[in-house]
């Protein structure tokens, strides 16, 4: 019901990357789910952060869009929205992650907070919760703490989250049919896996096409590392 007050949670990513960059999100939470909006539609340039690069100009990308992320505790499953190229993909994402709780506490957003550290698909991630919320959520894909999870980073500082507003406010985002939140290209959800598989494969098709214009077939296809939050999915180990 649109009417009934729900907790909203505002977030702040800091991306320490080639080019860094910040962008705002929004957590929305029920008892037994979340929706996590990524505002990367207003993705800026990490003011004040030197840039490593400083030759290079930063673009906002046409295929750059605002994506979510639901959390759904009933199914113990993921779906979420991801782009590659012009395709929107629905996906589905199963995992879980083992949790070790410390005795380190301090303060955010005036609520006590406990530490917990994880390693979750080849990033440690160093997180901070407050057991005041007693609410198993977070941002990003990081959940499953006895308490509102409000600051998280990896251990390499290259991708922080922190939780900046915390408000009580009537909205049905939780009500609506998450698979179709937005448009994407697949009607019915597909794995991570198979995502992964699909986009490799438009890229490549991609690629090829673009090498056609060139005669001299003096291109070729480079496989970069990632270097993203996920490094490593549990098929591949």
């Amino acid at each position: 019901m649109f009417g009934q007050k729900i907790p909203v949670v505002e977030y702040t990513h800091y991306n320490d990357v080639d080019i860094p960059n910040t962008y705002k999100a929004t957590l929305y939470i029920s008892n037994k789910s979340s929706i996590y909006r990524l505002r990367t539609s207003n993705i800026e340039h990490w003011a004040g952060k030197e840039n490593p690069h400083p030759n290079a100009v930063f673009t906002k990308l046409d295929t750059i869009y605002d994506s979510y992320i639901k959390t759904d505790l009933e199914k113990k499953e993921l779906f979420y929205y991801d782009r590659v190229m012009k395709y929107n993909f629905l996906i589905s994402d199963r995992f879980n992650i083992k949790w070790i709780i410390a005795d380190s506490t301090k303060q955010i957003l005036g609520y006590k907070c406990n530490k917990a550290t994880t390693n979750f698909r080849g990033r440690q991630w160093e997180v901070w919760f407050t057991p005041e919320i007693a609410m198993p959520f977070g941002p990003w894909k990081l959940y499953g703490l006895p308490g509102l999870i409000l600051s998280a980073h990896d251990t390499s500082m290259r991708f922080n989250m922190i939780a900046t507003a915390i408000h009580y406010e009537p909205n049905d985002i939780l009500s609506k049919n998450f698979l179709k939140l937005k448009e994407a290209y697949n009607k019915s959800p597909i794995t991570l896996q198979d995502f992964i598989n699909k986009s490799d494969e438009i890229t490549e098709n991609s690629f090829k096409e673009r090498s056609l214009e060139f005669s001299s077939g003096s291109i070729q296809m480079i496989e970069v590392p990632r270097s993203g939050e996920e490094l490593i999915y549990e098929w591949e180990k």
